[in-house]
């Protein structure tokens, strides 16, 4: 097995598609080797536009397109998060919908597993702040529009949002937990695509690495996601449907009898609740997967402590 089909596989290929993807891997160089040979990459007036269609399209778009059950939507595109914030919360629909320039989508559920936004190299520091204070606000909205969705809402914990932001050449990747009441905001990678190939193969490996692990870590907090809302649909198909053992099906039933019945379902709803966690906890990262730097590991560690001390006291 050649590099090519390593990297392929890595990136979460289907077996029956590596060969094809093999062949827009070759395509995916050339198309890059291009770039360097004319050293179009060191240009420093290019607008977003060209990041996004040269450069952008081959190196994030093109490791995460691999996939039949997922899209890439680019350019501009509306998110759904703010919509389905609204249904569940009231929120004002006056609310202007913000735009974003990259969104990664699953295709059944809708569900937006990642959401990236550009920046020319040109662009101002105050504009790439914005970004970046607009992706740590966006990824807030993805976890509410999740948890608020959840009857059980113990599960948020063990969630997270994934966003991105661009600048030129450079990309940051952010995620958000929530910890008690909290969301804490943290950076996952930060890489950059280098202008020059020249004896600077490694800084290009590390950036596909990046992009490949980013990928990795959205397929798995995807599978987390669904263990939560198969826990939550299981749960209400068994006793919130109308069946034998729903409470609704017997208003004669006498005071005893209910209290019965909400006790079962109340052990029922911890047992699926139980199940659900001890699931999602074996759907680990691994070594190769990203993670939050070890500061900021820490300091998340230490607002978890501090809160389970006061929930204590």
């Amino acid at each position: 097995m050649d590099e090519h089909c390593v990297l392929t596989q890595l990136a979460g290929v289907y077996p029956d598609s590596v060969e094809s993807a093999v062949s827009a891997s070759y395509s995916l160089f050339i198309r890059m080797a291009t770039l360097y040979e004319y050293r179009h990459l060191v240009y420093p007036a290019h607008k977003e536009t060209f990041f996004q269609a040269h450069v952008h399209a081959n190196l994030l778009d093109g490791i995460l397109l691999f996939d039949p059950d997922f899209r890439v939507i680019r350019s501009e595109c509306n998110s759904t998060v703010s919509s389905k914030l609204k249904a569940i919360t009231g929120m004002d629909d006056k609310t202007k919908a913000r735009r974003w320039d990259m969104i990664y989508r699953h295709l059944g559920t809708k569900h937006h597993v990642f959401i990236c936004e550009d920046k020319p190299g040109s662009a101002s520091e105050s504009d790439v702040e914005s970004d970046r204070v607009k992706c740590d606000e966006q990824r807030i909205s993805m976890l509410r529009s999740i948890v608020d969705s959840l009857s059980m809402e113990e599960l948020g914990a063990h969630l997270e949002a994934v966003t991105a932001h661009t600048h030129g050449l450079d990309i940051v990747i952010r995620g958000t937990k929530k910890i008690g009441e909290k969301y804490v905001h943290y950076t996952k990678a930060s890489t950059r695509i280098p202008a020059t190939i020249t004896s600077q193969c490694a800084a290009l490996a590390e950036y596909l690495m990046t992009i490949i692990s980013l990928k990795r870590t959205l397929m798995l907090n995807f599978v987390k996601l669904q263990v939560a809302s198969e826990a939550v649909s299981g749960y209400h198909v068994m006793y919130l449907s109308g069946g034998e053992e729903s409470p609704d099906t017997s208003p004669e039933s006498k005071d005893g009898e209910r209290a019965d019945t909400k006790q079962i379902m109340d052990e029922q709803f911890q047992n699926h609740l139980k199940t659900a966690k001890e699931t999602m906890e074996t759907v680990v990262l691994g070594e190769d997967v990203l993670v939050a730097k070890n500061r900021e590991i820490l300091a998340m560690l230490a607002l978890k402590k501090k809160l389970e001390s006061r929930h204590k006291h």
